[in-house]
């Protein structure tokens, strides 16, 4: 990954969902675009599956497993 870009995992407390957004650089223009943004209700944990909002990679769900 270039600057800009970065996956990440976060909590929304109000809203009571965990969000998944997966970022790429682009390499002539350096400008961050969103590849894949999901949801999953609920819970404690992030792992499990996410529903897509957003992004252009059409995949409808991604799962994140533990290690």
């Amino acid at each position: 990954m270039l600057t800009g870009a970065a996956p990440r995992i976060s909590y929304d407390s109000v809203a009571g969902h965990w969000s998944l957004v997966i970022e790429a650089t682009m390499f002539v223009t350096y400008a961050v675009v969103n590849v894949w943004t999901g949801i999953k209700q609920g819970g404690n944990d992030p792992t499990g599956p996410y529903t897509r909002l957003t992004g252009c990679d059409p995949i409808a769900t991604l799962t994140v497993e533990a290690q």
